[in-house]
């Protein structure tokens, strides 16, 4: 896993600012290899299931993302639980 700090961005548009998380490479080792991760968020923010936005990392990467899955969590306090897929490569 590594751990990313970035922004969230719908279009031009910074939906969250500071944004805290992990990336993980999942797939056989044999086969094709793709990224997914997750990220915490204040519960009343806005992203959608099944939503594409963009991830702009602090080293200057970026990838296209997916939302796959959105969880609360009471042991998070009023924070959300962002699970996500990077749609084609981190660049």
């Amino acid at each position: 896993m590594e751990s990313f700090d970035g922004k969230i961005l719908d279009g031009e548009e910074i939906v969250l600012e500071s944004v805290q998380g992990e990336l993980k490479r999942i797939g056989s080792a044999d086969g094709p290899k793709s990224l997914e991760g997750v990220f915490v968020a204040p519960q009343d923010t806005k992203l959608g299931k099944d939503q594409s936005y963009r991830l702009l990392l602090s080293d200057g990467r970026s990838a296209q993302i997916r939302i796959k899955r959105r969880n609360g969590a009471s042991s998070m306090g009023r924070m959300n639980r962002f699970e996500f897929v990077v749609l084609g490569s981190l660049g």
